[in-house]
């Protein structure tokens, strides 16, 4: 049987299948389908993305393909994939969808689904997704016939929403604005409300690898490669030692914004143990984080 899912979503290279502009629009229609088909009155997706150059194709299908469907879509436009599942819940949707491929570079694209939960989609469901797809009689069933589409709109302050929310979880007695940080954006979906929350809590930052222009993301810098960030925290670590003041190396390509955000699973939608990963710069940061007792 043809796949579509594999361990984390959809991914590969882009205009391959599955990611295909035809292979995505029926995804779109079939994912919107099963996970709102019992639901009453109408339906609402938010849809985010990183900022690979084919966001500006991706974002659209999977746009048109639910508003075929009567869906309401919500666009809030590049953000870290935590976002997407507080954002969920924050707006009452129906489901999500994060349009990224991670740590892979620009010429992948992927997809990431979320209930209403804020919970990725599970395997049963991935299942039911893939026999209708590739089943032209059972797809030809579910797609909506009737003159009836839903709208989009998009969302001009979810960053400031994600940045506030994240801001809340930390406990008064938490002293971060000591902190001196290098952060490495990767040019991906951080560059932006990474390096700003960082400042709004008090942290002196130093911020590297935050224009992105759609091809550059996880070129040389970022999870794949961190002999830049290794680089820049050598350099002024010197300084950060003499003022006596606590530094630390972030890589926020993994989303990791601050200590709560690691003490906290469940706000991020997913398990992780950074304790037990093989990435060396997460095992840093945990480390250093614990050491001063802020996790």
């Amino acid at each position: 049987m043809k796949k579509i899912f594999g361990t984390d979503g959809v991914r590969c290279i882009v205009n391959q299948e599955p990611m295909t502009a035809e292979t995505c629009l029926k995804i779109a229609k079939t994912t919107g389908y099963l996970l709102s088909f019992d639901k009453k009155g109408r339906k609402r997706v938010v849809i985010s993305k990183d900022t690979r150059l084919s966001g500006y194709l991706f974002e659209p299908l999977m746009t048109a393909g639910f508003i075929s469907m009567g869906m309401d879509v919500i666009l809030v436009g590049p953000l870290p994939t935590p976002a997407l599942p507080m954002l969920i819940k924050s707006l009452r949707a129906d489901m999500g969808v994060m349009i990224t491929a991670s740590h892979n570079n620009y010429k992948y694209n992927g997809l990431k689904f979320f209930d209403n939960n804020g919970n990725k989609i599970v395997k049963t469901l991935e299942k039911k997704i893939e026999n209708i797809v590739f089943n032209k009689t059972k797809y030809n069933k579910i797609i909506n016939l009737t003159y009836e589409s839903g709208k989009a709109l998009r969302l001009e302050d979810a960053q400031g929403r994600y940045s506030e929310y994240l801001k809340s979880t930390i406990e008064k007695k938490t002293k971060l604005k000591k902190l001196k940080i290098v952060l490495d954006c990767a040019n991906g979906a951080t560059y932006h409300v990474a390096p700003n929350l960082f400042w709004e809590i008090g942290c002196d930052v130093i911020t590297i690898n935050n224009h992105p222009d759609g091809k550059n993301i996880n070129a040389n810098c970022g999870a794949v490669n961190i002999n830049e960030l290794s680089k820049f925290y050598f350099v002024h670590s010197y300084y950060f030692r003499h003022k006596n003041e606590k530094d630390v190396i972030a890589q926020t390509e993994y989303d990791i914004l601050f200590p709560s955000v690691i003490k906290r699973e469940n706000i991020v939608g997913t398990q992780f143990h950074p304790e037990k990963s093989q990435n060396h710069g997460i095992q840093f940061l945990y480390n250093f984080l614990k050491n001063y007792n802020l996790i």
